[in-house]
């Protein structure tokens, strides 16, 4: 199950729980709920399946992404679990916003400029 923030408690009802299944419904009706409280910015942490599923519906806007300095091969784990490209172009378009360092690592700011194959709307447009 996925629990909102603490600190939205006393603005949405803290105790409501939704699926942890990541779906376009599920993903969408956390955000109008959020939204009709007057929060309209949410950081999300999660994993591939979740990233993925916020991704395809085009619930996303902006990330934040710090890369370390290291090569992990192609049995690390992706940020993303969507389908296999067939090409290039049906990727996801990033606008770099900002790339700067911290420490040794890269804090890139990036908006999603392009969704393919998203089934919602493009958040922010």
């Amino acid at each position: 199950m996925i629990r909102l923030p603490s600190r939205c408690a006393t603005r949405v009802r803290a105790s409501r729980r939704w699926p942890a299944t990541p779906s376009t419904a599920t993903c969408a009706r956390v955000l109008v709920r959020l939204a009709e409280h007057e929060i309209n910015d949410l950081w999300v942490e999660a994993g591939a399946g979740f990233n993925g599923a916020m991704l395809k519906a085009g619930l996303i806007d902006e990330l934040v992404v710090y890369v370390a300095p290291r090569l992990l091969g192609d049995s690390a784990r992706g940020m993303f679990s969507v389908p296999p490209l067939t090409e290039l172009a049906a990727g996801w378009g990033l606008t770099f916003d900002d790339v700067r360092h911290v420490g040794p690592d890269l804090r890139i700011t990036a908006r999603v400029s392009r969704v393919a194959g998203a089934q919602g709307p493009v958040a922010g447009h």
